[in-house]
Order: C-alpha cells, then structure tokens, then sequence
C-alpha cells in the first residue's frame, strides 16, 4: 500500500484486493486498490465526507461486484463505470469482520 492505514476494510473485487480506511482520511486517498496481476496499488477517489456525515468511521462490503461504504449515507462505487451512486440497499445492519493481512514480496 501507498500509506499505512489505522483501520483497514479489505474487500475482493474482479481479483482485485480494495482497501477502505475506515477513519478520519482524504477521500483522495481513502481508498487504494491492488492489482495482483500487475503488482500496482492505485486510489481511488470516493464521495468521503458525503459518506461519512457526521461519523469518524464508516463499514465497506463488496456484493455483486460493487464496493458498498456506509456511514450517515450509504453510497456504492462501480469499478466497471468508475462512478459512485447512492446504494438502494435499505438494511444497514452491517457486521464487520476485522481482517490482518499481511503481504509477502
């Protein structure tokens, strides 16, 4: 990863390894996503602070190819448009499980 992160939301996405910090961070770099197969970290940029509202933290699931991060608002990202949009999902009872991974080069 390009910046150690505090609180770590990992998610799998079309192969792709996508970590959300979940705290207090731009949203230029809120999100980076690794590619396994050409060895490169990239951000992504997301609506952070719309997201967040009043929160310091936010959850993030992936389901059916789309990144979903909840916080006052629910918003999805799609990586085949590269576009975010508020998420139709109506229950936002979710459980997050904290994962440590640690990457061998």
């Amino acid at each position: 990863m390009r910046m150690n992160r505090s609180y770590p939301h990992m998610s799998v996405l079309d192969g792709k390894l996508y970590v959300v910090e979940q705290g207090n961070v731009s949203s230029s770099n809120s999100i980076e996503i690794f590619d396994p197969k050409t060895q490169i970290w990239e951000y992504v940029t997301c609506p952070l602070a719309e997201i967040l509202g009043q929160r310091s933290m936010l959850t993030s699931f992936a389901i059916d190819g789309k990144l979903y991060l909840y916080g006052d608002k629910c918003m999805v990202y799609k990586p085949v448009e590269n576009k975010w949009d508020v998420s139709k999902l109506k229950d936002t009872r979710i459980f997050s499980v904290g994962l440590s991974l640690k990457f061998l080069v």
